[in-house]
């Protein structure tokens, strides 16, 4: 996730999906002051709005890769995988936090995808029909949100420059009441994150975005840089 929060414009598209906008204190990998150490804990990403130490939001992010030739396409469905998932989830919702997500993300290599058009070199349905059966046979807790998330590599073009990226919330997380103590945690880690310059304004708004008409034999350029995404006719 590092790569992912070193893009607000591209984190805001995710934070979107759990009702995070304005300005949000975020960072990746993070121990300290919620674990000693990281053998005892690492949480994979922490939001907050700024200033609202006592509505933190984490996530879990477990990665599946999507494989696919000429002529086929599948995705590497690995239980222990899953499982960890679910135990991390599980242990990061036991401290306390406002809201607890798990993010099951797909990379997606288009590359041999046979349509002329980059945006439709994702995954297939199919793919994503058994990636969701798979997720929803060992469930989550109840308490706890899931979302998808997908990057995908359209050409030989590394994905961080040429690339496409789709979130969508399958499951909201329910809310609890943070307890004093964790929020002061909280607080003391937000500190730290502005510090390292880890606050920025999420302002993209999914319920106004307007799809530009596309078929699978359009040629479609998708360009995400450190600053901005945006899709151009070519």
């Amino acid at each position: 996730m590092e790569w992912f929060a070193n893009q607000p414009d591209l984190l805001a598209v995710l934070l979107s999906q759990v009702g995070l906008g304005g300005r949000i204190v975020f960072d990746t990998n993070v121990i300290s002051p919620f674990f000693r150490n990281q053998k005892e804990g690492e949480i994979d990403l922490i939001a907050i709005p700024e200033g609202e130490p006592r509505l933190a939001t984490a996530f879990e992010v477990k990665r599946f890769p999507i494989r696919r030739t000429p002529d086929d396409e599948w995705i590497i469905l690995d239980q222990s995988k899953w499982d960890k998932l679910v135990s991390q989830c599980n242990r990061t919702a036991a401290l306390g936090f406002h809201k607890v997500y798990g993010i099951v993300l797909t990379v997606a290599d288009g590359r041999h995808h046979p349509a002329v058009s980059s945006l439709h070199r994702g995954s297939a349905e199919r793919t994503f029909q058994q990636l969701y059966q798979f997720t929803h046979s060992h469930s989550l807790h109840p308490c706890i949100g899931l979302v998808f998330l997908e990057i995908v590599q359209p050409t030989a073009r590394n994905w961080t420059d040429f690339g496409m990226v789709a979130a969508a919330l399958d499951k909201q997380a329910d809310p609890v009441e943070q307890s004093g103590n964790l929020s002061e945690q909280v607080e003391k880690w937000a500190r730290k994150a502005i510090k390292k310059g880890r606050c920025a304004l999420m302002d993209f708004d999914c319920s106004r975005t307007v799809g530009a008409p596309v078929t699978a034999h359009d040629e479609v350029k998708v360009t995400l840089g450190p600053k901005q995404t945006n899709a151009e006719n070519r």
